[in-house]
């Protein structure tokens, strides 16, 4: 579903495939990284992925407009791997700062003690694995991205 709404907003057949192929890598590194940690997979933590994926789709959106903006207004000299490049490059540290506000805002949850503790933190941790696997995704396969 996540796919085709992509590729309804987007216009673009290759950057949707793109952009839907952030979310089963990303979430698959969520998973492992749940793994080494011992969070089970429980309703609550799954629902940490279920809410990040919106954020994980916006990460990709924003790199690849970024470098469809940059391979549309290049010259016919200008290599296209240096031109993705520094499309990439430039929206990373955006994407980071939105990414980490997010991660940050979770803090407050890992603080708290007993019940509420138990119940909130596997959801933010989950959801901070998430963002952490959607910025690496992003950052590594949109390099790759002409």
């Amino acid at each position: 579903v996540t796919i085709i709404v992509v590729i309804g907003m987007v216009f673009h057949f290759r950057s949707s495939l793109l952009i839907g192929g952030l979310l089963p890598i990303a979430i698959r590194m969520t998973f492992a990284m749940m793994k080494a940690w011992g969070l089970p997979a429980n309703i609550v933590s799954l629902s940490g992925i279920v809410i990040t994926i919106g954020t994980m789709v916006a990460v990709g959106i924003f790199m690849c407009e970024n470098i469809l903006t940059h391979l549309n207004q290049a010259t016919e000299d200008e290599s296209t791997i240096d031109t993705v490049y520094r499309a990439s490059s430039e929206m990373s540290g955006a994407v980071f700062t939105a990414v980490a506000t997010t991660v940050v805002s979770f803090l407050p949850v890992f603080s708290m003690t007993g019940m509420e503790g138990k119940l909130f933190a596997p959801l933010a941790l989950t959801k901070t694995f998430a963002m952490i696997a959607s910025l690496i995704v992003a950052f590594t396969l949109y390099q790759l991205a002409p």
